[in-house]
């Protein structure tokens, strides 16, 4: 959905100048904006919309104030009244109206939404490629294409590329041919589902946006600690070796006759290695909380939780 900042600033800047001289607003239509506005607070959406409309069948606006006043009543058609049948046509009439609007952006998003939401899936998509054309131009994709989905092409390298990005047990699987094909079909569907809700305007979805920043900070966090604990962890021969006398009894298996046998160290080195790699980063992760809460000056208050005597 659009910010609410932009309907604000188009209203309380909407009617600097829009007489037939060009002179200030008069009082009688400032008061009748103001109460339009008032009526759209109060939820009164269909009344608003009336008195918009009314300034527009005034006369004396100029073309750009115009626009803005279609702009708004086209927004409470869309987001207050889930009217997108009118609410397109609003945002069509600024296109005609004013082709070259500061809100071209806007619009051209609002229209794609307005048309996803009546299930004109195929407008939708002509829409967002005729306004994607005119703010970028296409890029020609390199090496062979493997598909297409309308003009972008997507090429055997792009496939590759996107394989790479998996883990690496996860790439094994599609090393054939056959497979990478499988690859492509759930890429394709991922893609095409990413673009619908695109249109959907689901990138300013406040439930997204929110667990996009938790996995976000899930993953700085995450970058924090490799870091801290790649530059800190220097595990020596001594310490190997230190660590299995230590905790010697976990490093005793039993033989086909039930028998008790203790692994020497060599036998045991790589599980010792693992081991005392893990029991070093805890440590270091650790020690790094303690200094964190220390020089942030954090205070936990336990007692809280504690069940009432």
């Amino acid at each position: 959905m659009f910010k609410r900042l932009v309907i604000a600033v188009l209203i309380s800047g909407l009617f600097v100048a829009c007489g037939p001289s060009g002179g200030k607003m008069t009082l009688g239509a400032e008061k009748q904006k103001e109460y339009a506005n008032e009526l759209k607070e109060k939820g009164l959406y269909p009344q608003a919309v009336a008195e918009f409309k009314k300034l527009q069948e005034q006369g004396n606006l100029t073309k750009k104030e115009n626009a803005n006043i279609s702009y708004l009543i086209g927004k409470i058609y869309m987001e207050n009244m889930n009217d997108y049948a009118n609410a397109l046509a609003e945002f069509i009439k600024v296109k005609i109206v004013l082709p070259e609007s500061d809100l071209s952006q806007q619009i051209n998003t609002g229209m794609v939404e307005c048309f996803e939401r009546l299930g004109k899936t195929l407008d939708a998509q002509r829409e967002m490629e005729k306004y994607s054309t005119l703010n970028k131009k296409n890029q020609i994709a390199k090496g062979t294409v493997v598909a297409k989905i309308r003009n972008r092409n997507i090429t055997k390298e792009d496939l590759d590329s996107e394989i790479r990005k998996l883990p690496s047990y996860m790439q094994e699987a599609y090393k054939e041919d056959f497979k990478k094909v499988e690859f492509l079909r759930q890429y394709i569907a991922t893609e095409l589902m990413y673009d619908s809700a695109k249109r959907r305007n689901f990138e300013n979805d406040k439930d997204i946006i929110e667990r996009a920043f938790q996995a976000k900070k899930g993953l700085m966090v995450q970058k924090l600690l490799e870091e801290e604990i790649r530059s800190k962890v220097n595990i020596t021969e001594s310490d190997l070796k230190n660590y299995y006398e230590a905790h010697k009894k976990e490093y005793i298996e039993k033989d086909k006759d039930k028998k008790e046998k203790q692994k020497t160290y060599e036998e045991a080195r790589e599980s010792v290695g693992q081991a005392c790699v893990q029991e070093k980063q805890q440590e270091i992760y650790q020690v790094l909380i303690n200094q964190l809460l220390k020089a942030e000056k954090v205070t936990i208050y336990e007692e809280v939780f504690k069940p009432a005597k």
